[in-house]
């Protein structure tokens, strides 16, 4: 999807002038959107604004020759917060919040130079954990855990340059262990258990590089 500034006119003002113009998305025009700042022969500098349709904020934030630099804001249509967090040289950088229309925390990201890197954190509406991933360079990359709606843990696992290995775990409800099967290089690879929820074993299978080969009975 291609996107670029087009017809730009120039409003009110000297030093903070008042800007109009349309984005292009694959050559078709979409809505206009306003917004305000300063602008010099290195484009915009400062603080700016972005306005919805209805007159109401969108979007704030720092620019440094013409590039994102710093915290940004952004807003539903009612004016509550969307999300927020920094940007450095025009990409994100840093922690990202985002929430819902309640003002309840949504996720809670983790940025390196505009790629995923860190512990990112996604709740429901009420406020429960309902899971936390870890990335690296944009991969996932470290333990991956979910969770239930009383916020108890669900399942948990490894990711290694973006493949699932060694053992992934699953829970009942109570806590008791549900099911436990182990990867390599994002294939199903040794032994696969499962269990009932009073802990006893149900099953217990041996896998091979995603195929499987048989039960195994103790």
């Amino acid at each position: 999807m291609s996107m670029k500034v087009f017809n730009m006119i120039k409003f009110i003002g000297s030093k903070n002038p008042k800007y109009k113009w349309e984005n292009i998305i694959n050559d078709l025009p979409c809505r206009p959107v306003e917004g305000k700042g300063y602008l010099n022969g290195n484009g915009r500098q400062g603080i700016w604004e972005e306005y919805y349709d209805n007159g109401q904020l969108e979007s704030k934030g720092l620019y440094k020759d013409d590039k994102k630099d710093g915290i940004w804001e952004e807003y539903f249509s009612n004016g509550k917060l969307s999300s927020k967090g920094s940007f450095k040289d025009d990409k994100k950088d840093g922690i990202w919040e985002s929430y819902y229309g309640n003002g309840q925390l949504w996720s809670k990201d983790s940025y390196k130079d505009g790629n995923r890197d860190g512990i990112w954190e996604y709740y429901d509406e009420n406020g429960k954990l309902k899971s936390k991933d870890s990335y690296k360079d944009d991969k996932r990359d470290g333990i991956w855990e979910y969770y239930d709606e009383n916020g108890k843990l669900k399942s948990k696992g490894l990711y290694k340059n973006d493949k699932k290995e060694g053992y992934w775990e699953s829970y009942y409800g109570n806590g008791q262990l549900k099911s436990k099967v182990s990867f390599k290089n994002d294939k199903r690879d040794g032994i696969w258990e499962e269990y009932h929820e009073n802990g006893s074993l149900r099953t217990k299978e041996l896998y091979n590089n995603d195929v499987f080969v048989k039960k195994i009975t103790d």
